[in-house]
């Protein structure tokens, strides 16, 4: 994410922990929380886990969604295959 590629908006992103908004924020440190702000899901794959992150006032102007990371070691593969699956269907 570069600053510019939000110039003009506010952004709030989705991570699983506060100490993972915590390391963006150190990344970021000339945007402040009115520019990037984070709704924290711990487990996307508990039911209803995204209900509280796409609350907003006011309201978003638009929700974007981009892909998790897989990687082809079956194993590890199904493990993330059926977390984003699940984590979809709560999306």
């Amino acid at each position: 994410m570069s600053t510019n590629s939000i110039a003009g908006h506010s952004v709030v992103t989705k991570v699983r922990s506060k100490e993972k908004a915590d390391k963006i924020k150190e990344a970021y440190p000339d945007l402040g929380k009115d520019k990037l702000d984070f709704a924290i899901v711990e487990d996307i794959a508990k039911e209803n886990a995204f209900d509280k992150a796409v609350i907003s006032d006011p309201p978003f102007e638009a929700v974007l969604h981009t892909r998790a990371r897989f990687t082809s070691e079956p194993p590890i593969f199904r493990r993330h295959a059926t977390f984003c699956y699940v984590g979809r269907l709560n999306g």
